[in-house]
């Protein structure tokens, strides 16, 4: 890892750590992005390089993207398009965040501050926005977004169930094997679940 990296995430870390622990101290509402970027020795711009709102360093996220070589991978890759959909979720949070587990205190402060959950809800809904359109392209045909009262043909049912199936199993990942991901092993995890849910649907069918 080159200097400037380490320096980066060096820097991600001290302002994350600043505003979870102001939050759990004061509550999201008394503090001020200029209470975590004192706290963590940092700019107020700076923390602007790092965050667009105080929620999200709280939460230790910032707005999802996908690089074009997570997309390079979903087309071109030999799996089968669950797998390969819940390949492209985790490159979209591992984008968004320099800490993908916090080894649940993240979901301790979300459920003492139920305010936060909205912009929990943004932020998984960009993912819609990121990953989606793509599934929409593998199955040639148009992105139909999940909340929009329109018709779909039965491509479009199918990349959005597949989009909604493979975001359920990465929750169930992250949910049910807390440990394995916050040690940053989370494929272990993946796979576990995807078989999981396939072993239901096949007994269930």
């Amino acid at each position: 890892m080159s200097l400037r990296e380490r320096n980066r995430r060096e820097t991600w870390s001290a302002l994350y750590e600043a505003a979870a622990s102001l939050a759990e101290e004061r509550g999201p509402s008394a503090v001020t992005v200029d209470d975590i970027a004192s706290r963590a020795g940092v700019s107020k711009r700076t923390f602007f390089n790092y965050f667009g709102t105080k929620e999200d360093a709280m939460l230790g996220f910032r707005e999802p993207r996908l690089t074009d070589a997570a997309v390079a991978a979903f087309r071109g890759g030999d799996g089968t398009l669950l797998d390969r959909t819940v390949a492209l979720i985790i490159a979209a949070i591992h984008e968004s965040t320099d800490l993908p587990s916090t080894g649940g205190r993240r979901l301790a402060l979300v459920r003492a501050h139920p305010e936060l959950r909205g912009r929990l809800d943004a932020l998984a809904g960009m993912l819609e926005s990121l990953v989606a359109p793509n599934i929409a392209d593998e199955l040639a045909t148009d992105h139909v977004p999940l909340d929009a009262p329109a018709e779909r043909d039965p491509d479009q049912r199918r990349a959005a169930a597949t989009f909604m199936l493979a975001t359920t199993i990465v929750r169930f990942a992250y949910k049910t094997d807390l440990a394995q991901v916050a040690a940053g092993d989370e494929r272990p995890a993946l796979d576990a679940a995807l078989d999981l849910f396939r072993d239901l649907l096949r007994k269930e069918s």
